[in-house]
């Protein structure tokens, strides 16, 4: 690996013009990164060399410093599973959750490879194996089960994209009722074969206290980001806006957008690629209203997860990513 060089950049990003200037740090350094998903424990760095390294603050400046870590942790699997899928840790009543019962019926290959899931299985706080199984007509075209509390009753339920193999891919919640895994609320699919959708997460988007799932529709041909929220058994479409990107076409890496307060309203942001992968924006649908909050220009395309950290503790969260060329860029909105 090289010497790494720190350089500190304060640049002012004007448009629209409400946003707030970006600090951007670049980390510089003659490697490939790949960043943990787990925003929870701190921003682990992984090499193409495979060294290992945690981003840390040090002086007013970031650094790596090498660290190790079980392989467990990274490479965890399980019975069944989908070859290159995640294993996804819960809390409450759900120990774990992944996909499994791998086909090869749908030929979208949209993730990498034409290998899909047919099911998703939990291991339950008890440890008992639950199963939800689909009919032969679609697939779980996902890589990870999204843990999650749509209905704010403390229980997780679990978000996933399934595809019908001739109508396209829509969220679908999946709950545990009774010792049994079964569909909760799904939405009406996108309405052709071949198309797909790439969820962000679950938060309160809008600021009425009610959680709404946010995904990007189609983020290969001009991106929407589409809310949905949840009616009975149904996933209904509502708040969106269009040229938003979170995913190449290929790539396994299903975390190019993340959920963080940027704008310190008590409101959750939205933080994407647009659809050229040219600028990265931070959004709000805070009042039912659209804005941007920032919109920094990109030379070089992100291909890590985006994660959302406060490294220095100061209530303001940083935003981390790595490029294709090999740069770690820390975002910190202003106050």
């Amino acid at each position: 690996m090289k010497t790494i060089l720190v350089i500190l950049l304060s640049i002012s990003f004007l448009p629209p013009a409400t946003a707030k200037p970006v600090q951007v740090q670049q980390l510089v350094v003659g490697d490939k990164f790949v960043l943990s998903s787990d925003a929870t424990k701190p921003v682990v760095v992984t090499s193409e060399t495979g060294a290992i390294y945690a981003l840390r603050l040090r002086n007013g400046k970031y650094k790596l410093a090498a660290i190790n870590v079980p392989s467990a942790e990274i490479t965890e699997r399980m019975p069944d599973m989908l070859p290159d899928g995640i294993v996804s840790a819960g809390m409450a009543n759900l120990k774990r959750v992944w996909l499994s019962a791998p086909t090869r019926r749908y030929d979208h290959g949209i993730l990498g490879d034409v290998i899909e899931a047919s099911a998703v299985s939990a291991e339950l706080a008890g440890g008992q194996i639950v199963v939800y199984q689909l009919p032969d007509e679609a697939v779980f075209e996902d890589l990870k089960a999204r843990l999650v509390d749509l209905d704010g009753n403390g229980q997780q339920q679990i978000l996933v994209v399934r595809s019908w193999l001739d109508r396209g891919a829509a969220p679908v919640i999946l709950s545990v009722e009774n010792g049994s895994l079964g569909l909760t609320a799904s939405a009406a699919p996108i309405g052709r074969s071949h198309r797909w959708l790439n969820p962000v997460g679950v938060a309160d988007f809008d600021g009425d206290g009610i959680p709404e799932i946010a995904a990007i529709v189609t983020p290969h041909i001009g991106g929407t980001l589409q809310l949905y929220h949840r009616v009975g058994d149904r996933l209904i479409t509502g708040l969106s806006a269009s040229g938003f990107s979170n995913h190449r076409i290929g790539s396994r890496n299903l975390d190019l957008s993340a959920i963080a307060d940027i704008n310190g309203d008590g409101v959750a942001d939205i933080v994407s690629p647009d659809a050229s992968h040219r600028n990265l924006l931070a959004v709000t649908f805070r009042d039912g209203q659209y804005r941007e909050i920032f919109r920094v220009p990109l030379t070089e395309a992100i291909m890590s997860a985006i994660l959302v950290t406060d490294f220095d503790q100061n209530g303001r969260p940083e935003l981390v990513m790595a490029t294709d060329r090999g740069t770690l860029l820390v975002l910190t909105p202003a106050p």
